[in-house]
This record gives structure tokens, sequence and C-alpha cells, in this order.
């Protein structure tokens, strides 16, 4: 599960990256950060949510609860 995302069927033939509206973050199993951005389009419609580990090796599962997500970009804290 490597630099996995989720587009958002907006039914726009041609939606448009618009702005970042959210940055997280939260540790994977083995301890390292994966990095959640959530993206809306140029008429601030849900766009993309992006996740990565942060050495890019493969993601081992998503946050089972908000507590989780950590806010800001990824530290190792």
């Amino acid at each position: 599960m490597t630099g996995e995302w989720a587009a958002f069927a907006s039914g726009k033939i041609h939606p448009r990256y618009g702005r970042t509206i959210a940055e997280g973050w939260f540790k994977d199993i083995d301890g390292i950060p994966v990095a959640l951005v959530l993206y809306v389009d140029r008429e601030d419609d849900l766009f993309e949510l992006d996740s990565w580990k942060v050495d890019f090796t493969a993601r081992l599962r998503l946050p089972h609860d908000e507590a989780e997500v950590r806010e800001g970009p990824p530290s190792g804290n």
C-alpha cells in the first residue's frame, strides 16, 4: 500500500487541484509515520486524500480511530 490516494467522485469531467485543507499523520504498526493530506479542487469540493509513509515503504494500515491522527506534518514523536 505505498503512496496511496483516494479521488472523490464529484461528477466533474476534469477537476483540478485547488488547495490543501488538512494535513495530519499517524504511526503505522512498525512505528514509521504515515502522512495524510486532504485536498479540494478549485471550487472547494473534495478532490483527493493522499497518504504515504515517510520512508516510502508500504503502508500497513489506516488509522482505526480519529484520535490516532495528529495535526500537521509528520514527525517522529
